[in-house]
């Protein structure tokens, strides 16, 4: 636009014009391509608002006012109601009249007619949104007609109406319809015209509080995350005041609209997304928010993914975020490269938004694996449970024994708590809390907790101590803390523990 304002002119100009034309087009085309991606992993959701949707249409229509003159072409807007004030969505409605009347426009000669008919009609007691638009064009072959709403759909016949396009519109605009519970049929003759016809149900707004028409099944993962949700707020965990019940993303990539596609495949209603516009913001970035899993392009300014990946793998607090790299490179060394650098996953672009999902899901599951397997069971066994599960880095392994170890070295201290484990190994509180929680599942109050009474039970089964020694010894503040804090945890007091096990 700045060459365009500038003081250029002749040919320079033309060809600036033409730069900035295909540069729109272009910008359209990736926005279809988002649309579609949105749509086919469930993240489109349809938007109510309450408006007069004849009124705007009508201006809808005004803006290829100018078009269709240019070319000669009669356009006119035929409705039965003045007003017609009801729920509809504006930004899909302006998608799918776009699409369709700049197709009728492309492919109508001049002279010809571009028609609008918008009316409201009640069947069964269900309001419908009738909209019909019709031109005297040059008309799609009776065998193309089943095709025209495929994707990338194009015929090599050089008269059809879908010549020169991207055939990505009339999929979109198929879509966008289904999504709304409508539907749209074709007629068509060569030489004569063609005409769409959009049928729409009127929805209550209490009928799209859900995000896609596909039923929603809760995973394991979504169940996990409501588990720990209620945990947290019984347990009143929280980082720096305050409480989170969505896992931490980040997307580090230099392209903005690769940034932005990437977004709209990942489910916000699981997921905080956090952004990185080059390598060196990216590492920073993670070190400050531990994100649960990271999701990296190879090729980018500063810092490439591959070293994004060492640096983060090499720091003791993100050693253990699964990382995702995406590259346009299919080559084996290219992939094996990267694996090398510890990373857990490698998707090739252009990729499935289903696949990245899938990828993103299994790594996170992984981890709830992982929790178990540095997770305690002091009822059962007072020991780890043991889950065969696959630990990539073993720089995870290290990281809970560390501190298992300074914990054990630092029993007696009853003021043992995350500030100072943190200052030990020199990350803040809250890079120890998520780091920690994405380990073991617990909260570092807990897992000290824990530590101390897996100590107290040993000494227990191991020494003649009594019961208040052994309260004294582990760091807890009192015996009366120590008999409450263990009640609650093994069902039974220290008493009823050493009595059962002098009768067994």
């Amino acid at each position: 636009m700045q060459l365009l304002n500038s003081k250029i002119q002749g040919e320079t100009k033309e060809k600036v014009k033409g730069i900035h034309r295909n540069a729109n087009q272009l910008r359209d085309l990736i926005n279809q391509l988002l649309d579609l991606s949105k749509i086919e992993s469930g993240k489109m959701k349809i938007e109510l608002t309450h408006g007069d949707i004849i009124n705007y249409t009508k201006e809808l229509t005004e803006n290829f006012r100018f078009l269709a003159e240019y070319k000669n072409q009669t356009l006119q807007f035929i409705s039965d109601l003045e007003i017609w004030e009801t729920n509809f969505d504006k930004e899909k409605w302006h998608k799918i009249v776009f699409n369709l009347l700049s197709n009728a426009i492309k492919f109508t000669p001049e002279k010809g007619v571009i028609t609008i008919e918008l009316s409201k009609r009640i069947k069964d007691e269900e309001t419908l949104i009738f909209f019909k638009i019709s031109d005297t064009g040059i008309g799609i072959e009776k065998e193309e007609q089943v095709n025209v709403f495929k994707r990338f759909y194009q015929t090599d016949a050089s008269t059809t109406r879908i010549q020169n396009g991207t055939g990505l519109g009339l999929a979109l605009v198929k879509e966008l319809i289904l999504l709304q519970k409508g539907s749209v049929t074709l007629d068509s003759e060569v030489d004569k015209g063609t005409s769409f016809l959009i049928i729409i149900p009127i929805q209550k707004v209490d009928d799209v509080e859900i995000i896609s028409p596909k039923t929603k099944v809760i995973s394991s993962l979504e169940m996990a995350l409501i588990t720990n949700k209620v945990q947290e707020v019984l347990d009143g965990n929280t980082v720096n005041g305050e409480k989170s019940d969505k896992l931490e993303l980040l997307i580090i990539e230099d392209n903005y609209e690769m940034r932005n596609y990437i977004k709209s495949c990942i489910d916000d209603a699981i997921y905080n997304i956090s952004e990185a516009e080059n390598g060196a913001i990216g590492i920073q970035k993670a070190i400050k928010l531990i994100p649960d899993i990271i999701i990296s392009d190879v090729m980018m300014p500063e810092k490439d993914g591959f070293e994004v990946t060492q640096i983060l793998r090499q720091k003791l607090e993100t050693s253990h975020i699964p990382i995702v790299l995406l590259t346009a490179k299919s080559s084996l060394e290219s992939r094996l490269e990267g694996l090398e650098y510890g990373v857990d996953a490698y998707l090739v672009k252009p990729f499935s938004p289903k696949e990245l999902m899938l990828i993103i899901k299994n790594l996170i599951e992984n981890r709830l694996l992982i929790q178990r397997r540095f997770g305690h069971d002091l009822v059962n066994k007072q020991k780890e449970i043991e889950v065969p599960v696959v630990v990539p880095h073993n720089q995870k392994d290290d990281f809970v024994k560390a501190i298992k170890v300074y914990i054990n070295e630092n029993i007696e201290d009853y003021q043992l708590n995350g500030e100072s484990i943190a200052k030990h190994f020199s990350i803040s509180r809250m890079q120890l809390h998520r780091k920690l929680k994405a380990l073991t599942n617990s909260s570092i109050s807990v897992f000290i907790r824990n530590q101390r009474l897996k100590n107290a039970i040993e000494l227990m089964d191991k020494t003649k101590m009594n019961i208040s020694e052994i309260a004294y010894e582990t760091g807890f503040s009192s015996p009366a803390h120590f008999s409450k804090t263990f009640k609650k945890e093994m069902g039974k007091t220290p008493s009823k523990y050493l009595e059962d096990k002098k009768q067994a």
